[in-house]
């Protein structure tokens, strides 16, 4: 069966699979559903992609799971003159670690103003 999630980015990407199975003899090329931002749009917006750090340690361990939090001023409130209306973005990175060190992300969530635009 196939995912019905329909949202632009989605359709964009099907668009390209069939094009490339039909033109370019890529014919086990298929659409993943896997990762497919979830975004909420409220002020500020809030995005989520991935696994929770939750389901990641339930999949790998917590030996195996790595987070990254981050927050910083966006380009658009940097040019405020005081810190006070200078509003931060707030992201969360998860990763799994591999079992020849490498990181790869398994999900991100994040908060602020544009994230809708980043994810």
């Amino acid at each position: 069966m196939t995912a019905q999630i329909t949202l632009t980015p989605v359709a964009i990407r099907q668009g390209r699979i069939v094009s490339d199975r039909l033109f370019n003899g890529k014919e086990g090329l298929k659409m993943c559903y896997d990762n497919i931002a979830t975004i909420i749009f409220s002020h500020p917006p809030i995005g989520c992609i991935g696994l929770t750090e939750d389901q990641a340690v339930a999949k790998w361990s917590a030996d195996k799971v790595k987070c990254y939090r981050s927050n910083f001023v966006n380009m658009f409130y940097s040019p405020a003159k005081s810190d006070d209306k200078k509003m931060k973005s707030l992201f969360k990175v998860i990763c799994h670690i591999e079992d020849d060190g490498t990181e790869r992300v398994k999900g991100v969530f994040a908060i602020g103003k544009g994230v809708d635009e980043m994810m």
